[in-house]
């Protein structure tokens, strides 16, 4: 509110004192400073010292004299005068704060104190005079005591020794915290088959942690606890002890019997295999499968599956061996033979698999006599009389010298099969 609306009203209210046959009163309507002031009339001026003491006890006093009709914005000392206009002004202090502000204007003066000391204000005023008319600010005067430094030192506990967080209280007011270095606190596991152990409960103590169950039950059963394969071998072959990714048993944390084909199942069910698909029973359907075991000479095993449909051989059809984890895929040859050969690294099966007829297996070992003629190799009866066709050696990169002792092996059996035949005619 301007000065002019600030008259005006307060001679309104005057005028309908006098309407009513009340005394003459003034009141003042301003946009206040933080606090209200306290009049003093009259106000006995002197230099900064004097003034203030008038108020109360200080240890610094700042006058700014000469306010009529002169620009009073600016720095005196510590105190910075803002936004004067004559009558009103804002006012802010560094480093220091102010306790009393005295503002000179007339015969009074307004006095703004405050509790706890500040570092500005604003919209500072002189008081009212008798006409009801508020003067021009003459002078100012600045009171304020020196803030209090309260200096205190404090040592929080060192060394090594297990200490917790501690809070101070400090003399000056206020606390302070030292930090404490107990270990952190910790939760007593509960892995199965855990023994009674400690742990720090975090306010340098230790908390004692029982014994656990071990992690196997008295009675083995499918998806019971254990910690390794031996826990499960009560159930009967094909049992391990299956840990989820998550589980550590390094940890001691438990797995569960479960059968290895399908661990993953909580009821121990083996998994539904896919059945192999069976041709049409046929009486003129044949496959015969043959193995050469490895000779002394020779580390290598030759396999051979021969299909005939109604004495047609059949050609074009996936044929898969495997022996001792390495599996090879042949097709059929239009001799109706699919021929592979692996290194030997030891006796085993030979499995194959050819697509749309049963499965064979053949038990392959490598001679160790190398006195008999033939080196220990031996022929199935399944290729006796048969000559491996050149489409067979080309497609599966048989050693020569290998195909060189299937076509002697072959003739030898052709050469015995005749005598055979010869002796029983002449009988």
């Amino acid at each position: 509110m301007n000065l002019s609306k600030k008259l005006s009203l307060a001679l309104l209210i005057a005028g309908v004192g006098m309407a009513v046959g009340l005394p003459k009163q003034v009141i003042e309507v301003v946009n206040a400073a933080s606090v209200t002031p306290t009049v003093v009339d009259p106000w006995q001026s002197g230099n900064a010292e004097f003034e203030c003491s008038q108020i109360g006890t200080f240890q610094n006093a700042l006058k700014i004299d000469n306010w009529d009709n002169t620009d009073k914005n600016g720095t005196y000392g510590n105190i910075t005068i803002l936004n004067s206009d004559g009558t009103y002004f804002d006012w802010s202090s560094n480093p220091n704060t102010v306790a009393t502000v005295i503002v000179k204007g007339g015969n009074a003066a307004n006095i703004f104190n405050y509790n706890p000391q500040q570092n500005s204000d604003t919209n500072l005023y002189s008081p009212l005079n008798d006409g009801g008319r508020r003067p021009a600010v003459s002078h100012v005067t600045f009171c304020w005591n020196n803030e209090e430094v309260c200096e205190e030192t404090v040592s929080c506990p060192t060394g090594d020794a297990c200490r917790v967080d501690q809070t101070l209280e400090l003399d000056c007011g206020g606390t302070i915290l030292c930090p404490g270095n107990a270990p952190e606190a910790e939760e007593c596991p509960e892995r199965c088959g855990q023994e009674a152990s400690e742990v720090p409960d975090g306010q340098c103590g230790y908390t004692q942690c029982p014994a656990t169950e071990e992690c196997s039950d008295p009675n083995p059963h499918c998806d019971s606890r254990c910690l390794n394969d031996s826990m499960c071998t009560e159930l009967g072959e094909g049992y391990i002890c299956y840990h989820p990714e998550e589980g550590d048993p390094t940890q001691g944390e438990p797995g569960h019997c479960r059968l290895a084909t399908n661990p993953t199942s909580e009821q121990c069910v083996a998994p539904e295999s896919t059945p192999t698909p069976t041709p049409t029973p046929n009486n003129n359907v044949k496959a015969a499968f043959s193995t050469i075991d490895p000779s002394c000479d020779s580390n290598v095993i030759t396999a051979m599956e021969k299909i005939t449909v109604n004495n047609i051989d059949q050609s074009g059809i996936k044929v898969i061996f495997k022996y001792n984890g390495v599996e090879k895929i042949s097709y059929t040859d239009l001799q109706g033979q699919a021929l592979v050969a692996f290194d030997y690294t030891g006796d085993g099966f030979v499995d194959v698999y050819p697509d749309g007829f049963a499965s064979e297996a053949h038990f392959v070992t490598k001679e160790t006599n190398c006195s008999t003629p033939n080196n220990g190799q031996v022929l199935g009866t399944s290729t006796q009389g048969q000559v491996l066709g050149a489409t067979t050696y080309a497609e599966t990169g048989i050693a020569q010298d290998v195909m060189m002792s299937i076509l002697g092996l072959a003739g030898a059996g052709m050469f015995t099969t005749g005598a055979v035949l010869h002796v029983k005619k002449k009988d």
